[in-house]
């Protein structure tokens, strides 16, 4: 059976930025499993809007890219988000994955903070990239939402704040 990677992201309208992170989230999938197509949707019309206006770059919606993967003979789907959390973009996604599937087999993957134990893997990573210097403050950012899944920043400034993991 055909398997087929789509990779999901809300998008960036910069194409340094593409390259540096979601490029390269592709072409590690890509080389961790050689021989599996992978495919690019952008959950944003506006970023995709703007990067076919701006820079003629066309990147399928997820509905558009479900469509390309069956056209090209792939019968399973591993669909990998690039999100940070499970909130509404992902929600949505997902509801667009299941709509849309048709004949497809799909598995998904998870947002990188899923649970406690990607709270303390992430501390752990964190760490290691940045030793703890007296004279130095680790500031992490991120944007909130009304979803119960903001719990998940809560839930991570507290572990910060009660030195890790």
């Amino acid at each position: 059976m055909k398997t087929g990677i789509l990779v999901v992201s809300f998008g960036t309208t910069h194409l340094d930025t593409l390259a540096k992170t979601i490029q390269a989230v592709e072409e590690d999938l890509a080389a961790a499993f050689p021989g599996v197509p992978c495919y690019r949707a952008f959950t944003s019309g506006i970023v995709r809007s703007r990067l076919k206006s701006k820079y003629d770059v066309t990147v399928d919606s997820v509905e558009e890219a479900l469509e390309r993967m069956k056209a090209d003979g792939v019968k399973r789907a591993v669909v990998q988000p690039t999100l940070l959390i499970p909130g509404d973009e992902y929600d949505r996604m997902r509801s667009k994955v299941l709509r849309n599937a048709g004949e497809l087999e799909v598995a998904m993957g998870l947002p990188l903070l899923w649970d406690d134990g990607d709270l303390i893997a992430i501390l752990e990573i964190l760490a290691q990239a940045y030793p703890r210097q007296e004279d130095t403050v680790l500031l992490t950012m991120g944007h909130g939402t009304e979803h119960e899944s903001n719990c998940l920043y809560v839930r991570l400034a507290q572990r910060m704040q009660e030195g890790g993991g």
